[in-house]
């Protein structure tokens, strides 16, 4: 452990990237996201859901930043919503709980994953793996129905 920690930071294995996403809920029910997890996410959110992913190399700061002007420039546009305000773990849990479930609904909606989110996910092995997942989607979206 310590020989692997003591390579990352000398440079000769590269350190893992870690992800950081700002979000802010809005009043109307619209979400802004903001992360830097570039190309690593191919699924597209729900149409609501406003969601930029900036380049892995992204700066904390620089992230924050552009996630502020977004919220600022969207609430200038449609001045009757605002900021959800997040004071207490009770509207912490309510804000991502709704968000979990329009993302489910969405999902569910969709059939699960796209034809273009299937090929970036399983890449090189697309060809081999899309039936048995498309068949298994369907699966789920029948047992989805029954409920």
């Amino acid at each position: 452990m310590l020989q692997r920690l003591h390579l990352v930071l000398i440079g000769k294995i590269p350190q893992p990237r870690q992800i950081l996403e700002f979000t802010t809920t809005l009043s109307s029910g619209g979400v802004i996201d903001t992360s830097n997890s570039g190309q690593r996410n191919p699924f597209t959110p729900p149409a609501h859901f406003d969601t930029v992913r900036m380049p892995e190399n992204t700066p904390p700061h620089a992230q924050l930043a552009a996630h502020r002007r977004r919220v600022e420039s969207r609430l200038a546009r449609e001045p009757g919503i605002s900021v959800v305000n997040v004071t207490d773990f009770a509207t912490y849990d309510r804000v991502r709980d709704a968000e979990r479930e329009t993302r489910n609904r969405y999902r569910q909606s969709i059939g699960y994953v796209t034809d273009e989110e299937l090929r970036a996910l399983t890449k090189e092995h697309y060809a081999q793996v899309r039936d048995g997942v498309m068949a298994e989607l369907t699966r789920l979206q029948r047992e989805d129905d029954k409920k």
